[in-house]
């Protein structure tokens, strides 16, 4: 559609306020505010109802020159201030006051060039995939209190910090250093969601996401809600690979199926949920393989049959770091890594609504993700599942926030 065919209006969440001379405006759903003065106030107007930009040239053309026009509309456009035709105007990202560790925070721009890419930290606060307890979606704004607290220096102080009280010597975490050096490491803030909003509306905007910063050469990486945002979070990124690999730390499958939620599913009267995210990403011809590790417990007994999975056994890891069998990981396919905080045993981290016994320890688990992510090209990622309300003593967001960091030390520049 070309631009001269939209139609613009404003949006219908904005607060308007006087201030002198000026209006500040702010938008209700992103927080983004905007300082217009009067003249270009009067712009906006004449878009209460929705207007073509001939319309609104005709309209202004003593006041504004054409050029003027049409990046005035771009950038209210990019704010949310208005919209045009075919926008969703329920689809933002807000960002906090305060970033994740005093990183920068990510603006939608694409890298100079790939070897400049960016990794983008994402909350998505959304649970109601897990019908179990839904609380995994006060995650993000728990990491957000905890990296405040406790990491909020973490960017400015990157290369004085001593970085061993995280389980390794201060080598181990170059690249995470650089990450932060570098500007790279970036907070694109929490994807806006209602309480009451459809879990198809939430899926369709967490896969839009994933596409965007994917798409712009960008690596999106997810933190919470439940595991049924990693389905539509995968299928945004595949669109810009003709092939990816996927692997996932779990203690469950999550191919669960049978015979009745597949009528519902099937028929639109019942979304996927976090049980089942990876039996519907296997739907794609586009994964062409998926690790599991850590599967364990009594609901693991009936394995998924397709041949692109392999799965290492919570009691297997051992061995499995032990052997060369790292080296069937594929180097050269792109890989979403997918890490349900469930995969470590109850007693690291006893946050979750699922949990499993008998799991790896936190040693154990952050050797394998490094040893995983020493192998593989990651281009998309999530951190899952973690459920404040289950929690002890922090003790399980600290178990993220390390495992966090050891994900983003591990994915390459």
């Amino acid at each position: 559609m070309s631009l001269d065919s939209l139609h613009y209006r404003t949006a219908r969440c904005l607060n308007v306020i006087p201030r002198g001379e000026n209006y500040e405006i702010t938008h209700e759903l992103n927080g983004r505010k905007f300082v217009l003065p009067r003249l270009a106030y009067q712009l906006l107007t004449h878009l209460k109802e929705p207007t073509t930009i001939e319309e609104l040239l005709d309209r202004t053309s003593t006041s504004f020159p054409s050029k003027e026009v049409q990046t005035m509309l771009n950038r209210l456009r990019k704010g949310g201030v208005i919209v045009a035709t075919g926008d969703d105007e329920t689809y933002h990202r807000r960002l906090p006051n305060k970033t994740l560790m005093g990183i920068p925070a990510y603006h939608d721009s694409a890298p100079e060039d790939l070897q400049n890419r960016r990794l983008v930290l994402l909350g998505v606060p959304f649970g109601s995939g897990n019908k179990l307890d839904g609380a995994c979606a006060k995650f993000p704004a728990k990491i957000r209190w905890f990296t405040q607290s406790y990491l909020s220096s973490l960017h400015a102080r990157n290369h004085q910090l001593d970085f061993r009280g995280f389980g390794a010597d201060n080598s181990f975490f170059t690249s995470l250093r650089e990450w932060l050096a570098s500007n790279r490491l970036t907070d694109g803030g929490d994807l806006v969601l209602q309480s009451n909003e459809y879990p198809s509306s939430v899926y369709a905007k967490v896969e839009r996401l994933t596409e965007e910063i994917n798409g712009k050469g960008n690596v999106p990486i997810m933190l919470g809600g439940d595991h049924s945002l990693t389905f539509p979070a995968i299928a945004g990124v595949a669109r810009q690979h003709e092939a990816i690999q996927i692997i996932q730390f779990d203690a469950h499958t999550d191919t669960y199926v049978n015979r009745v939620a597949e009528l519902y599913a099937g028929s639109g009267k019942a979304p996927h949920h976090h049980g089942n995210f990876l039996s519907n990403a296997l739907k794609s011809t586009k994964i062409a393989k998926v690790w599991q590790f850590g599967i364990r417990g009594p609901f693991t007994m009936t394995p998924p049959k397709d041949a692109r999975c392999k799965i290492v056994y919570a009691h297997e890891i051992p061995d499995f770091l032990q052997s060369n069998s790292v080296q069937q990981l594929d180097p050269d396919l792109p890989t979403y890594l997918t890490f349900d905080i469930d995969f470590f045993d109850p007693t690291v981290a006893p946050g979750t609504a699922t949990p499993v016994i008998d799991g790896p320890g936190y040693r154990t688990g952050l050797d394998l993700l490094a040893t995983v992510l020493d192998r593989v090209n990651v281009v998309g990622a999530d951190l899952m599942e973690v459920n404040p309300d289950r929690d002890r003593d922090d003790q399980t967001i600290q178990v993220a926030v390390s495992t966090l960091l050891r994900l983003i030390n591990g994915i390459k520049m």
